[in-house]
């Protein structure tokens, strides 16, 4: 079975392509986008598309080949009903998203870091998240991968001064 699969917001961690980074980053970090990162999985369909910039929702969904491109993500929740939301946009409108996507039976999303603008804000959210019985990851991949863990060891020991 596919999961129906949307992105919100198509900045440059939304929807910009990893070619951008060729022979730049470690193929570990790839891909970079959101809309990469659902196309290249198995099991997700994504079927569309929405950012507020005309333009650039255009542009991506033409590069992307998706077919349903919204400028409000409200229309794109009724209309689509996606199974999955991945959020790539401004930290002030996520948690809003997230309350209307689940109203309309989101049960997948993956947000962006930080979540929300504040740790009540933060609770509010994965409280309702929980209540629906649905599931969030965020973007903090990167806190894993052995550079950055390398990286913390260094702060920490006090080496830097």
């Amino acid at each position: 079975m596919l999961l129906k699969a949307a992105v919100i917001g198509l900045g440059r961690i939304g929807a910009e392509p990893s070619s951008r980074f060729n022979d730049q980053i470690p193929e570990g970090w790839l891909p970079i986008s959101h809309v990469e990162a659902i196309k290249s999985t198995v099991g997700l369909n994504l079927v569309a598309l929405c950012d507020a910039n005309v333009e650039r929702l255009h542009k991506m969904s033409a590069h992307y080949s998706v077919e349903k491109a919204y400028t409000d993500y409200k229309i794109l929740l009724k209309e689509m009903k996606p199974d999955i939301v991945s959020i790539a946009t401004r930290t002030d409108i996520r948690c809003e998203i997230i309350e209307h996507a689940l109203d309309y039976g989101v049960s997948g999303f993956y947000a962006e870091k930080p979540i929300s603008r504040s740790i009540s804000e933060c609770r509010k959210i994965l409280t309702a998240i929980k209540k629906k019985d649905a599931k969030i990851v965020y973007g903090a991949s990167r806190r894993a991968m052995d550079v950055y863990k390398k990286a913390k060891q260094i702060c920490l020991s006090g080496e830097l001064g």
